[in-house]
């Protein structure tokens, strides 16, 4: 909610349950869980993989009771309903933001052969909206180290969640609310890629570059990312050619970015420089 009052603009936080819809009456009928990063994911590179060519491997892990080399079941969900949520920066050891990736109806309970216990569900179609382009802020308890928050039994743990977990945004498309990681760390698959030119952040940042370029002192071992800018505008530059090859057929490929010499419209500058480990 925006006030305005004497030039003077107040801004209060979206408490996202409350977007969602839900008061605290609801709220007893649901569960959160806050998972954390599967190590498994590294085989994917990240949660975009993840989301993208493994997406039932990655519902399996949220919706893991018990995995087979734990004695109890340490993820159970008491409640009929739950919101889950994915840990957006898994080398935080105290997160705070978090990805929505939907709400679900709880239904029975089967076991795999390697002894893992996971729950059936169906997704709740009135917030698939939001799945995946939500993140939140919440601060968890530290004195809690549990994934499920069962929300039937607890009236302050309602209210707390009612309170505090509030909307950082909303990202146009899925999994594209992962932030703009620099053009030195960009390596995206092609359902990525598709991804990326239609989200804001990343046009934006891509729309003056004309090229994204190395350069290698052989003496020294050190590398140099530029980026050559253009006053032609986004039609000339590195967002029209990615989002030329986001229009084919390349699910199997990977993009990076382009490599080009400036010419005498562009003005260049280096971004970030590391060294060679030998």
């Amino acid at each position: 909610m925006t006030r305005i009052e004497d030039g003077i603009q107040d801004t209060e936080p979206i408490r996202f349950l409350e977007l969602l819809g839900l008061d605290e009456e609801d709220l007893a009928g649901y569960s959160i869980r806050l998972n954390g990063s599967n190590p498994e994911w590294g085989k994917w590179s990240d949660l975009p993989d993840a989301y993208y060519f493994s997406y039932d491997d990655l519902m399996k892990w949220i919706f893991t009771k018990k995995w087979p080399d734990k004695d109890k079941a340490t993820a159970q969900i008491h409640t009929r309903k739950v919101l889950q949520f994915i840990q957006l920066k898994p080398e935080n050891p105290h997160p705070t933001q978090w990805l929505f990736v939907g709400a679900y109806d709880v239904l029975d309970e089967y076991t795999e052969n390697d002894g893992k216990i996971l729950y059936r569900y169906n997704e709740i179609p009135e917030y698939a909206s939001l799945k995946a382009r939500a993140v939140v802020y919440y601060k968890r308890d530290p004195g809690y180290t549990g994934v499920v928050f069962n929300l039937s039994n607890n009236e302050e743990r309602r209210r707390d969640f009612l309170k505090t977990m509030t909307l950082e945004k909303i990202a146009q498309s899925p999994v594209s609310a992962l932030p703009f990681s620099g053009y030195e760390n960009v390596r995206l698959t092609h359902r990525q890629l598709v991804a990326a030119v239609n989200n804001e952040e990343w046009r934006a940042a891509l729309g003056s570059v004309q090229a994204v370029y190395l350069q290698t002192d052989r003496r020294t071992g050190w590398h140099y990312v530029g980026s050559a800018y253009s006053r032609k505008g986004a039609s000339h530059g590195l967002l029209s050619r990615w989002k030329e090859y986001a229009s084919g057929d390349h699910s199997g490929e990977t993009s990076s970015s382009e490599t080009s010499a400036p010419d005498t419209s562009r003005r260049t500058s280096s971004t970030r420089s590391w060294r060679s480990s030998t």
